[in-house]
């Protein structure tokens, strides 16, 4: 009786050991995300507005150059003549978008005002209406109601107009008076060759004053103008 247990107790446990052997445990396996075609889409639309607004970017021209076409020679070249220091262009292109009202410059007790740069077409004398590209520089010591004459005044001016990278003088003028308190100079001024190009001009004016025994200088410029104007 004792010898029939232990083979149906033996049998038990073999018959266990068979079963773990023949059932394996199942290893668990990585999980994979795929990427829904809603998702690559949105992130492809991202990175070409990405493309977009750079190339945006690096066409827009700098401040101040708005009005010039990227392909014009000499876009941004600053490469001047005639005396005008890059010094003097670099100062020009930051105070473009300032009037020329405010460009006005005291020496001693007098105020130096560059007023803008005009097509003028008023006749002259002899019946020539122009068209010239002009600026009248004023002086004014004291105010109108509360002059202040100084002993005398003197004005040199300037037109300069750019031709591809360079800046070259259109016209010249000197003009200057003695005891008196206010100086307008009339004749800065150069006669334009045909209106079918848009020339960008700019302008300068020295100013030289002497008051008590002092002398007093100033140089003022009118913004840089477009203007329908061929010069030479």
């Amino acid at each position: 009786m004792r010898h029939k247990v232990l083979r149906l107790l033996l049998a038990a446990v073999l018959a266990l050991g068979l079963g773990s052997t023949l059932n394996p445990t199942v290893a668990a396996q990585p999980s994979v995300t795929t990427e829904s075609e809603d998702s690559a889409a949105a992130r492809a639309n991202a990175e070409q507005e990405a493309i977009d607004n750079a190339a945006e970017a690096a066409a827009t021209p700098a401040p101040g150059r708005e009005d010039l076409e990227p392909a014009e020679p000499g876009f941004d070249d600053n490469t001047i003549d005639n005396e005008v220091t890059l010094a003097e262009a670099q100062e020009q292109s930051e105070e473009n978008s300032v009037s020329a009202r405010s460009l006005k410059k005291e020496y001693g007790p007098c105020v130096l005002n560059p007023s803008a740069l005009h097509i003028r077409t008023d006749p002259r004398p002899d019946g020539d209406t122009g068209p010239y590209v002009a600026f009248k520089p004023q002086t004014q010591c004291g105010t109108k109601k509360a002059p202040i004459r100084v002993s005398s005044i003197h004005h040199h001016g300037r037109i300069m107009y750019k031709y591809y990278t360079k800046w070259n003088q259109a016209a010249e003028n000197d003009v200057s008076n003695t005891n008196s308190s206010s100086l307008l100079q009339k004749k800065l001024e150069e006669k334009c060759d045909g209106t079918a190009v848009n020339t960008l001009l700019w302008g300068s004016v020295q100013g030289t004053i002497v008051y008590n025994g002092k002398t007093y200088h100033a140089t003022v410029k009118p913004p840089q103008k477009k203007l329908d104007c061929r010069v030479h």
